[in-house]
């Protein structure tokens, strides 16, 4: 051991960015789950690919994931309050059904109560039973399943359910295939108050139109008045429909033109519609392929046109839309999102947002997401229904790692979640504005009991500095080293977009420089590994920072190279709370002098952390492991 070394705890490894929930700000990405990432709560699990996400206006986000381990292993879950847990798994039995277990899950959709709603598969029977299930509180309930008669037919059931929709008073939207007994392929339905009703069939008489529902696309959406909008794109007329009152209206039909453009509807879907009944959709048109050529909107039964192939990109130079939109979403306050290609060298993906009448780029292909990669390719956008809240999918490097992102309101945040001042150490902040306008924002620091910490910098007692860095530049702050040891943590917050690095230096009692170690801002994780290594004059040390309101109480875990639990034990961390700890001082139960394996972090909360291999007098950051 090396006991004033020990002392000298502040300046530790990067931690795993493995299955995260992060605070954002508009123009960044953090980053809500990712392939490979630790999926909390069940031991060994680790997410193997994501899905378009459901938000209600409370900030709860929903989504399915495909896990590693067992064929089919799968799970729906929701983020709330920062906590991401499972709603349902593969395997686990169904309610009301003995000696059935759930199999494959679909997408769910969450309401404002956190009701959430999924089909699934159900395996174990001597015949297959699939059906919608939403899970309120801690109970699973069976909405439908495909032992039910389908209103409006004679005799025929559900076959197969797809995009059930969930709005706030429980009631519920599909489309759904219909089996072979009877003549009807298919339709959309609803359920409100415990009735099931027929919203349109395959073959219906289209009213005003002497033609046929031929079949029923399977893009719809339902808002909280109880209405639906759907897509006829595969039939005759191609069009966008609205059932409200029991009645179908047209909102847009193959052949009509859009206002002060040249959009001519052709083929439409993937409509999506707000509380007010404005309505989003994509049109395009098929010559060969089917070419999507416009985000088009339906306000005040009046169409207009958001964007659409050519037209100039906002923010970008000479540059304009390729014929490519996808999944567009609006919200109650009128805002709408979608996918776009733009016209560049090469082609570029983009989320595209329409505030009030600005449309603007959220995030885009090439983009760097720091401490995971570059976005290779971004879709699925989501928005909540206040607005607050947007997420999209993004596959990072080459598609190595896939991963649900989100951009909120929230003012941008760094985390350095170790800050070392005095006996011999001394630390850096380096902040670097990626904007080209200038960033003002404020760094404070904070103690082990989450309490303000006071730092001396640059001759001046304080615990918050505030600044203001000019367009592309730069700027820094170093502790002055005085006194006795202060450890704590730092947390940045500015208005605009800043890369950061903490640099911890360390001094012999003369002052004559030893060593140091630079550590890039950490994300707030909350699941987090890390290699461990103990040995001759060998340490492993971790720091974390909880930068929540409320106490996260932490599990930390020692494995083996062998995946072997050799020691345990639980911490909570106070709100603003800090801890700085040698691994041999972690633990109550000795671990071996000579080991190398990893450290496992699950907190109730997210976290952010970082880590450090120290060999005599020399500090290492260690590499992130999976």
């Amino acid at each position: 051991m090396a006991p004033k070394l020990h002392a000298r705890i502040g300046i530790l490894l990067l931690l795993v960015t493995l299955g995260v929930v992060v605070e954002m700000s508009k123009g960044g990405e953090s980053v809500l789950a990712l392939t490979g990432g630790i999926v909390p709560g069940l031991r060994g699990a680790r997410f193997k690919s994501v899905s378009q996400t459901s938000i209600n206006s409370s900030g709860e986000i929903a989504f399915h994931a495909d896990l590693t381990g067992e064929a089919g292993a799968q799970g729906i879950f929701v983020i709330s309050g920062g906590r991401i847990t499972p709603v349902v798994l593969f395997g686990e039995g169904v309610p009301d059904m003995p000696g059935r277990t759930f199999g494959s899950l679909g997408d769910p959709s969450i309401n404002q109560s956190g009701d959430i709603l999924f089909s699934a598969v159900t395996l174990g029977g001597s015949t297959r039973l699939d059906g919608l299930f939403i899970k309120s509180g801690t109970a699973i309930r069976r909405v439908v399943d495909t032992e039910t008669h389908a209103p409006g037919t004679v005799g025929q059931k559900f076959l197969v359910f797809r995009e059930p929709h969930m709005n706030d008073s429980n009631d519920v939207a599909f489309q759904a295939d219909l089996d072979s007994v009877g003549p009807i392929p298919d339709g959309i339905f609803v359920i409100s108050g415990g009735v099931l009703t027929p919203v349109v069939l395959g073959g219906q008489n289209v009213a005003n139109t002497g033609q046929t529902f031929s079949a029923i696309n399977p893009w719809l959406s339902l808002n909280n008045a109880g209405d639906v909008v759907f897509a006829s794109a595969n039939s005759r007329p191609n069009g966008i429909f609205r059932f409200s009152g029991g009645m179908i209206s047209i909102v847009a039909l193959a052949g009509q033109s859009i206002p002060n453009s040249k959009v001519v509807l052709d083929t439409m879907y993937q409509p999506w519609m707000n509380d007010s009944g404005d309505i989003v959709f994509v049109n395009g048109s098929i010559v060969g392929q089917y070419l999507p050529n416009a985000v088009v909107r339906s306000h005040n039964g009046q169409l207009e046109k958001i964007a659409a192939t050519g037209d100039a990109v906002p923010g970008y130079t000479n540059k304009t839309f390729q014929s490519e939109f996808v999944s567009p979403r609006i919200n109650n306050k009128g805002s709408v999102v979608f996918t776009s290609w733009l016209q560049r060298s090469p082609v570029i993906g983009a989320i595209v947002e329409l505030d009030g009448t600005t449309l603007g780029i959220v995030a885009n292909e090439g983009q760097v997401v720091d401490g995971i990669g570059v976005m290779d390719f971004i879709g699925a956008p989501s928005i909540d229904p206040q607005g607050s809240i947007r997420t999209f999918v993004a596959n990072m490097d080459n598609g190595v790692i896939d991963g649900i992102f989100s951009v909120t309101f929230e003012p941008f945040k760094l985390y350095f979640p170790q800050m070392a001042d005095g006996e011999g150490w001394k630390t850096k902040v380096m902040l670097a504005n990626r904007a080209t306008v200038a960033a003002t924002g404020t760094i404070s620091f904070y103690g082990d009991d989450g309490q303000p910490l006071s730092l001396s910098v640059s001759g001046q007692i304080q615990n918050q500095i505030s600044f203001t860095i000019p367009p592309l530049g730069a700027t820094n702050f170093q502790t002055d080293g005085s006194g006795s040891l202060k450890h704590g943590w730092a947390l940045v917050q500015t208005d605009q977009s800043l890369a950061g690095i903490a640099i911890y230096s360390s001094f012999n009692s003369s002052g004559t420089f030893l060593d140091e170690v630079g550590v890039p801002a950490s994300l707030n994780l909350p699941a987090v590994s890390l290699f461990a290594e103990t040995g001759p004059s060998t340490f492993t040390g971790i720091a974390l920072a909880n930068p929540n309101s409320v106490a996260s109480d932490v599990s930390i875990t020692l494995r083996d190279a062998n995946d072997v639990q050799i020691a345990a034990t639980t911490i909570s961390l106070p709100p603003n709370g800090h801890l700085a700890k040698y691994l041999q001082q972690l633990f109550s139960t000795d671990i071996p002098s000579v080991f190398e394996g990893k450290l496992e972090v699950s907190p109730t909360l997210p976290l952010a952390g970082i880590g450090l291999r120290q060999r005599e007098s020399v500090f290492t950051s260690m590499p992130v492991i999976p």
